[in-house]
């Protein structure tokens, strides 16, 4: 009985480290991409800022 206990609880964890990696890779995703729009950004306002106000 101990042993089917122990084997449950060992499907437990791997069943939330799966879900931890899963919402890790989606952060990473996510900070990635939002890192990459406000760098987008910065050049947009960059090029767009005229001669005179550098």
């Amino acid at each position: 009985m101990n042993t089917d206990h122990k084997h449950v609880s060992d499907h437990d964890q791997s069943s939330i480290l799966k879900v931890i990696c899963s919402q890790r890779d989606r952060f990473r995703t996510h900070l990635r991409e939002t890192e990459e729009a406000g760098y987008s950004i910065f050049l947009d306002l960059h090029y767009a800022t005229p001669l005179w106000y550098i």
